[in-house]
């Protein structure tokens, strides 16, 4: 069943976004862990924070949940991006997240600005590329790594990095191959690049 979001959700998810993303509201967070914080605390918080025309209490209780939905979306992608952000996400990087209607996160769109904003490494920017784009696009950031950190890039077998770090280096490793024409791989890693589907549903 197609579930319509309410008008109040519509209305609340947007002013959610922009409270979650205000400095005094990340340090509450990073200080409770939002989670465990006692709802008189938040609301305190909430209304020294919310614009002074927000006076309806139904509104302000919708804005509160989706706080802490949004609060779970970030730290949902936060998980599935630490290879490339670190487990220390800067908060200069909560300003870069693109959100849809429904409160979640752009994920496509977001990682569009990691790639093109000086917030990563160029290593870290180089592997979120080529997990997102797939095409001649990535070609400037490769352009922009080191000669050094081209051909350490370049020799990575995928059978050298352990499993549960191939899904984060394979579309990598691929793209080299592919545009670069960096090493040709021996006959079971290009088996296994048959094998995979190329998706980026783990992100």
């Amino acid at each position: 069943m197609l579930l319509v979001p309410t008008l109040e959700d519509l209305a609340a998810v947007p002013v959610a976004v922009n409270l979650y993303s205000d400095h005094e509201i990340q340090q509450f967070v990073k200080e409770t862990q939002l989670r465990l914080s006692p709802g008189e605390e938040w609301e305190i918080m909430m209304k020294k924070t919310l614009p002074k025309y927000i006076y309806s209490r139904p509104l302000l209780q919708k804005i509160m949940i989706w706080m802490k939905r949004i609060h779970y979306e970030v730290e949902s992608w936060k998980e599935h991006h630490e290879t490339f952000v670190g487990k220390n996400l800067d908060p200069r990087f909560i300003k870069t997240f693109h959100w849809k209607s429904d409160g979640t996160i752009d994920r496509v769109k977001t990682a569009n600005v990691l790639i093109e904003s000086h917030l990563l490494q160029m290593r870290y920017r180089f592997r979120l590329a080529c997990n997102y784009w797939h095409d001649e696009r990535v070609l400037p950031i490769w352009d922009q790594l080191t000669a050094g950190l081209k051909n350490y890039l370049s020799k990575i077998e995928i059978y050298d990095i352990p499993e549960s770090e191939r899904p984060f280096n394979i579309n990598m490793i691929h793209w080299i191959r592919r545009f670069i024409r960096y090493g040709e791989g021996n006959i079971g890693e290009i088996g296994w690049f048959r094998s995979y589907n190329g998706h980026i549903e783990f992100l």
